[in-house]
């Protein structure tokens, strides 16, 4: 049993968000192509204004809708509370309670997520190292 139930959370998130025209914009495909080439620029930038430089690579642009901004946060809040969940995790095993806490800790985050999406316009999604799916990591998102 997860502290979390990180698929409820992720239904009311999508749900709380609600649904955008602009995924369904032609231009859409374009803003994909610009924010690439923009990114790059701000990038270099970045690196000769700091002197900070990535060690992974280039950075990556995706533009995105509320709905997708929640699933790639979803799985940002998974990987940065893990260490805490895997504790909680335990801990509540024996509980009859259990299934309860974690359906509603789900709708809690679910719900704080869901709001946000309707505020962000852009993110930097941190790389972290150790996690199993960097290709989903280290992304600059464009909301729309």
């Amino acid at each position: 049993m997860s502290a979390v139930d990180w698929n409820l959370a992720e239904k009311v998130a999508v749900r709380a968000a609600g649904r955008e025209p602009f995924s369904e914009s032609y231009h859409y495909e374009s803003l994909a192509r610009d924010f690439e080439e923009l990114t790059a620029i701000a990038e270099g930038q970045v690196a000769e204004a700091t002197g900070l430089r990535s060690l992974t690579g280039n950075a990556r642009a995706r533009v995105t809708d509320r709905q997708g901004w929640v699933r790639a946060n979803i799985a940002s809040f998974q990987r940065l509370l893990r260490p805490i969940t895997d504790r909680l995790d335990q801990q509540i095993a024996a509980n009859p309670f259990a299934p309860v806490a974690s359906r509603v800790a789900g709708a809690e985050v679910g719900v704080i997520l869901g709001w946000m999406s309707g505020r962000v316009l852009g993110q930097y999604d941190l790389l972290v190292v150790e996690d199993e799916n960097p290709d989903d990591q280290d992304i600059v998102y464009y909301v729309g």
